[in-house]
């Protein structure tokens, strides 16, 4: 929606005008042109990459959604109008991962790193995090989803453990301690209704919370 971020002001020939080229400003990196000195705005830069490096045309794009509008959408505008050509084939847009409620983010300065999150977590934790999750809609990063992920990661390894040391020819202390044996055919048989329900699931990336709780079913 025009209007929506910075104030419709007089210097636009449509309320639906963004910015190809900006002026210079005092301490940013700045060429000289035809039209004076100044430099590339964000959304010509992304559209010149995607040209010098992929081509007219690409598979596959993506991003946050909160970039949907205006970046995504001047994108698809520029660079349409340049080539001719269809600028994006998918699209892919992620929701944001929030802490406290409020999206995390650099400008505000309430980042957790990777690096950091793998000081206290195994990089296994924070997959199971993500899998929980739609990846379509907001990721809430508390100690109570991260708690949630590492139990739920911990029930699957205790289930697969046993099944793990008999295919390799091991009988372990950990194997002979562990309350899950080799499949039951109780077990085995969980798996023979689930087809068809597995591939529903694959089809409905909305859905793939479902399929992760079934695989949790089908162990347990």
């Amino acid at each position: 929606q025009a209007g929506a971020r910075i104030a419709v002001g007089d210097i636009k020939e449509d309320p639906a005008d963004f910015a190809l080229w900006k002026n210079a400003k005092e301490g940013e990196p700045a060429w000289e042109t035809p039209w004076g000195s100044g430099r590339p705005g964000w959304h010509i830069e992304c559209s010149a990459m995607c040209l010098h490096e992929l081509g007219e045309s690409i598979d596959i794009h993506g991003g946050g959604n909160d970039l949907i509008f205006p970046h995504h959408e001047n994108e698809i505008a520029q660079s349409e109008s340049f080539t001719g050509k269809p600028f994006a084939r998918y699209w892919m847009h992620n929701g944001m991962l929030q802490l406290s409620g409020e999206k995390m983010s650099k400008s505000i300065g309430n980042l957790v790193t990777i690096k950091e999150f793998l000081a206290d977590h195994e990089g296994d934790v924070m997959r199971m995090l993500v899998l929980n999750g739609n990846y379509r809609s907001p990721l809430a990063f508390t100690d109570e989803s991260i708690a949630a992920a590492e139990n739920g990661l911990k029930r699957l390894k205790s289930a697969f453990r046993p099944a793990t040391a008999k295919s390799a020819g091991a009988d372990t202390e950990a194997a002979r301690r562990s309350p899950q044996r080799s499949p039951r055919p109780k077990t085995l048989g969980a798996l023979r209704p689930n087809p068809r329900q597995t591939r529903r699931t694959r089809r409905h990336h909305r859905r793939w919370q479902r399929g992760l709780k079934l695989a949790v079913g089908i162990v347990f």
